[in-house]
């Protein structure tokens, strides 16, 4: 059982501190445990388990749009 810091729950989620307390606050993401007097952490299961339960955004690209993207799916910088 791996416990995750603060830094690491938001390189995981990719969601800022704000977003991940109002989350919790509102019961749709797992509660921090408490490690010490200053000191809380995430464990490692439940925040993969509520990762791998998001919905994944669609791309919805028209086709003739789709030929100016590069191979990342992003359009090329102007110059």
């Amino acid at each position: 059982m791996r416990s995750l810091r603060i830094r690491q729950v938001l390189q995981v989620t990719g969601l800022s501190r704000m977003t991940i307390y109002r989350l919790e606050t509102a019961g749709r993401f797992p509660r921090r445990r408490q490690l010490s007097g200053n000191s809380v952490a995430w464990l490692e299961s439940e925040i993969v388990t509520w990762a791998k339960a998001r919905p994944v955004a669609q791309l919805c690209e028209s086709p003739q749009n789709s030929s100016h993207l590069t191979s990342t799916g992003q359009r090329p910088l102007s110059t």
